[in-house]
């Protein structure tokens, strides 16, 4: 598994196919993103995650560079402190153990 930025134009399609209905958008994001998600709403949200909580987006890749998962790290500078949100993994591998491997 591999870690990398994630990429507004590349990734987003894949993404989009996880949160696929209101429960799990729900515990995914706590509706904080409008339901249904969109490329504009979910960037939008990116943006404003990024200015306010310094919230950075990845993506997790297998080896060949299909992604598999989602993350938001964001940092407190005051104390050093991470904090790891908004986690999504591709359904395919939610009975693999993929979470456990970050």
């Amino acid at each position: 598994m591999r870690i990398r930025p994630y990429i507004e134009g590349r990734d987003y399609k894949y993404i989009e196919k996880w949160i696929d209905d209101e429960k799990v958008h729900a515990l995914w994001c706590a509706n904080l993103i409008p339901y249904p998600i969109t490329k504009e709403s979910f960037h939008d949200f990116l943006e404003k995650s990024a200015a306010e909580w310094t919230d950075s987006a990845y993506v997790a890749t297998e080896t060949n560079g299909q992604i598999i998962g989602f993350f938001c790290y964001s940092v407190n500078v005051d104390d050093n402190t991470g904090f790891l949100k908004f986690v999504a993994v591709a359904p395919k591998k939610w009975e693999k153990d993929t979470g456990r491997k970050c």
